[in-house]
């Protein structure tokens, strides 16, 4: 399992920088973990890519948003995680936001640098111009008593987290679906758009989709868990829709036998019924102009 991760080259922190924000997010595992000889625990500043002799009983940690009107990502499943702050590095970010969301401080835990997954994701344009980008993180927690079950979870920010049984993406009964979202500020969005894109019910009142789906499948692949998983035909076959451009980054890179996985936008309403505001708002710039 874990011990198949390939080596990484050396960790280059990626960071802010004038024309583009970067966030972070930790997909955290828990379990019974013994690491190879010569490999020592995290240490934020100088990470290496750790092999395990034995792992058991491993546990993905996936949490649910606070809904809000105010969020475009209200109510969604999600990995801890978030931008970093000034002069920060990813890594820090990471392990610096598990324990703002959900109260476990990496730094005094037995917990081992796995890997950061190989894409620095495009995710939007923010306000202020600047692109955002997100890497992912791979962490392990040595935690066979899983002592990580008190979590103390940000109000503000997190509703619900759980721990989610790695194992449980290996059964066939569980497989992705289709299912309809808005994406977008949801004041806005709820009145003009929604796209059919593929989810997967992992025991929340929401269901997994979108980038977290995709970090999910990504990091599958990457322990060669895809020897089982690719088995299920839904993942190998299923075309993933959407309308989100760090979706169409990420996602179809992902491959299998040479297979691209396709992204093709599917609109829920015909082009015209989006033109209508636009029109409106020209005629109305052009009597302002001409008043």
């Amino acid at each position: 399992m874990l011990n198949l991760i390939p080596p990484q080259q050396q960790y280059k922190p990626y960071t802010n920088t004038p024309t583009a924000a970067q966030s972070a997010v930790c997909i955290l595992l828990r379990g019974r973990f013994k690491p190879q000889q010569g490999y020592s625990q995290l240490n934020v500043n100088n990470p290496q890519c750790t092999k395990f002799q034995e792992q058991q009983d491993i546990e993905i940690l996936y949490i649910q948003r606070q809904y809000s009107n105010r969020d475009q990502y209200s109510g969604e499943i999600a990995f801890p995680g978030g931008k970093c702050d000034n002069d920060e590095t990813d890594l820090q970010a990471a392990v610096r936001e598990v324990h703002e969301e959900v109260g476990i401080n990496l730094n005094d835990l037995e917990c081992y640098y796995v890997c950061r997954l190989s894409k620095n994701a495009y995710m939007k344009k923010l306000r202020n111009s600047k692109s955002l980008y997100c890497s992912a993180f791979v962490i392990a927690i040595n935690d066979p008593l899983k002592k990580t079950d008190k979590m103390k979870l940000s109000e503000n920010e997190i509703q619900l987290a759980k721990w989610i049984k790695l194992a449980y993406f290996d059964d066939p009964i569980f497989k992705i679906k289709k299912s309809q979202h808005y994406f977008g500020p949801r004041l806005v969005a709820k009145y003009f758009k929604s796209a059919e894109t593929a989810a997967l019910d992992i025991g929340f009142e929401e269901i997994l989709y979108g980038f977290t789906l995709y970090m999910t499948i990504a990091f599958l692949v990457l322990i060669q868990k895809h020897q089982k998983v690719w088995e299920h035909a839904h993942f190998v076959k299923f075309t993933f829709t959407g309308p989100m451009k760090y979706a169409l980054e990420y996602g179809a890179k992902l491959t299998y036998k040479k297979e691209r996985i396709s992204l093709v936008e599917q609109w829920q309403w015909p082009i015209s019924i989006y033109l209508i505001p636009l029109l409106i708002l020209m005629i109305i710039l052009i009597w302002f102009i001409f008043l």
